[in-house]
């Protein structure tokens, strides 16, 4: 069974997602500008991101979406196929 998504409600749907990424993207960067150079690797531990992980996961989960949006996704599968893919991009951002 095909399932239809009114038009409207889903340009209105991709407005309203692309405005909110742009807004914690724009409130993760306002933050991003405190924190001191020197502790871009910090983490208290554990599972804890340091804020250069935790910007890059920002990032690549950003792209992933907007580029599925798009009609264009950077990588197809099952989750566990998008988290690995998600993985090796947060590498290319965080190792040097």
């Amino acid at each position: 069974m095909e399932t239809t998504i009114d038009k409207t409600y889903a340009a209105n749907l991709v407005t309203i997602s692309g405005s909110l990424f742009n807004s914690s993207t724009e409130y993760f960067m306002s933050r991003w500008a405190h924190i001191p150079e020197d502790k871009f690797n910090w983490t208290p531990g554990g599972l804890s991101k340091s804020p250069i992980q935790l910007g890059a996961h920002i990032a690549i989960t950003n792209e992933f979406f907007a580029r599925s949006m798009a009609g264009n996704p950077p990588v197809q599968g099952d989750m566990a196929t998008v988290f690995a893919w998600m993985g090796q991009e947060e590498a290319k951002i965080t190792t040097a």
